[in-house]
């Protein structure tokens, strides 16, 4: 037998006991598994369900914290995010405005100036909105900006009392405050209205799905290294094949 024939023999025998020895493996972890098959499938059907739910919870959180920066309700922001929905405007925009306004405010009642002069182009005045609760303020502020004609002087007022995230707010803040009631209380009708303990039960929710998909991934881990030395062999063996079904490919297609 010459050297090239026992080289090929030796790599097919190499190549069938690779084969063999991932049988046996994932034989043997399917045993050892045993009872767990039909958890891991309904881990599997949870990981796509969760995609599903994954961004519901991921804007409770957003929501949460929201609330905690500005003192907006957690019901009044849920109502809020869906007009913003409405009108175009996305939640990091209306996010960042409602901060700014909230300083705003804060710095008007300070007696600063640039705050004072910002509600001043609103045709407000400090008494009009402070002391009132947020989603309050931000609706009769929209009302004002609405009000005015001039595109121009809009722009400028809406980004003096909402920052650079102003521009972007228009569409939502043009609907006036009746506007903005109507699509809140659209929200609650559709259901869209999260409340405190909701809140608190998407984060435990959340918390949850991350140790799920933590323990999931271990025993992906797991199985991997178990059959990594097997499936080595397999993959170079099928790479050293790939090219020569190219050629036959090629010889009896004309690719």
């Amino acid at each position: 037998m010459t050297t090239t024939a026992k080289i090929k023999l030796t790599a097919e025998d190499k190549t069938s006991r690779a084969f063999t020895s991932l049988r046996g493996r994932l034989g043997k972890a399917g045993s050892a598994l045993g009872g767990l098959k039909t958890a891991l499938l309904g881990v599997a059907g949870v990981a796509g369900f969760g995609k599903l739910i994954s961004s519901g919870l991921d804007a409770a959180d957003q929501i949460d914290k929201l609330s905690k920066a500005t003192g907006f309700s957690i019901s009044a922001l849920s109502e809020l995010k869906h007009a913003a929905d409405l009108s175009g405007v996305g939640f990091t925009e209306l996010t960042t405005g409602m901060t700014k306004m909230q300083k705003t405010i804060s710095d008007a009642e300070l007696g600063l100036s640039t705050a004072k002069d910002a509600l001043d182009a609103m045709g407000l005045s400090i008494d009009d909105i402070k002391g009132l609760e947020p989603d309050r303020q931000f609706e009769i502020m929209a009302e004002a900006v609405s009000t005015i004609k001039d595109p121009t002087e809009k722009v400028a007022t809406a980004m003096r009392a909402f920052g650079r995230a102003g521009t972007k707010l228009i569409p939502m803040l043009d609907a006036g405050e009746e506007g903005i009631k109507d699509m809140r209380e659209e929200a609650k009708k559709l259901g869209g209205v999260l409340s405190k303990d909701m809140v608190d039960a998407s984060a435990d929710t959340k918390d949850a799905w991350a140790r799920l998909k933590t323990a999931a991934g271990g025993v992906v881990n797991k199985l991997t290294a178990a059959l990594a030395p097997a499936l080595i062999v397999i993959f170079n063996w099928l790479a050293e094949k790939i090219p020569a079904a190219i050629k036959i490919v090629n010889k009896y297609w004309d690719i």
